[in-house]
């Protein structure tokens, strides 16, 4: 009885299927960002210089904070970018996956 009150009080009283079908589209969601991330990185960072530019920096394992600061950089000197792609280039680059990693690989 005290774990169903629980339950209720985080939830708002949500049904379990809202909740399931909730987490079901934030995993999807990731994923199918996640498999965005080399065409993304190919298509904004190579318009201006080689996609290997930025692969000593994914090297360094850089942080969130310091690729949303390039992404910034790279607005002010004229690369198109929704704030969704920035978002999602920052999350690509901060935490690449083998794919992203695969880019540097093939030089």
């Amino acid at each position: 009885m005290i774990r169903r009150r629980i339950l209720v009080f985080f939830t708002g009283g949500l049904s379990w299927k809202f909740l399931v079908l909730t987490g079901w589209v934030l995993v999807t969601s990731s994923q199918v960002m996640a498999a965005e991330c080399r065409p993304l990185i190919e298509r904004k960072c190579a318009s201006c210089h080689f996609v290997t530019h930025v692969c000593p920096d994914l090297a360094k394992k850089k942080g969130t904070w310091t690729w949303k600061r390039t992404i910034r950089s790279m607005v002010e000197h004229g690369t198109n970018l929704t704030d969704k792609q920035a978002k999602q280039l920052v999350g690509c680059l901060s935490k690449p996956d083998d794919k992203v990693l695969d880019i540097c690989a093939q030089k």
